[in-house]
């Protein structure tokens, strides 16, 4: 069940359109918004679980001095094959890689976010 979303008092101010702080903070918070999250998220591990068995390990490359800064490299069996570049970086410190499934094999190159 979402939560309503928050009424605005006449005396707070707006800090976005018509929307007070509490109101946009609300928008953006999707537990109000998808309430089987968690089922879903557990869907996404188990079929990137699945998705990861079947490709070679990543190379795990930084370009910087936190954890964050690094990217999961998947080798191509074909040669010359071309090159897909996933960026996850709206999601921020939450994204893990183990839930993020990615594959690019065979001549047909696909990526693929469930």
């Amino acid at each position: 069940m979402s939560t309503p979303q928050p009424q605005a008092l006449p005396s707070e101010p707006k800090v976005w359109l018509s929307l007070t702080q509490a109101q946009l903070d609300w928008a953006y918070d999707q537990a109000n918004h998808a309430p089987n999250r968690v089922d879903v998220l557990k869907r996404i591990a188990q079929k990137s679980a699945l998705s990861r068995a079947k490709v070679p390990q990543a190379l795990r490359l930084s370009y910087g001095q936190s954890p964050i800064e690094s990217l999961d490299w998947y080798l191509s069996e074909e040669a010359n094959a071309p090159i897909v570049f996933l960026c996850m970086g709206a999601l921020g410190n939450r994204a893990q890689p183990k839930t993020m499934p990615c594959k690019c094999t065979g001549s047909m190159p696909w990526v693929a976010m469930w």
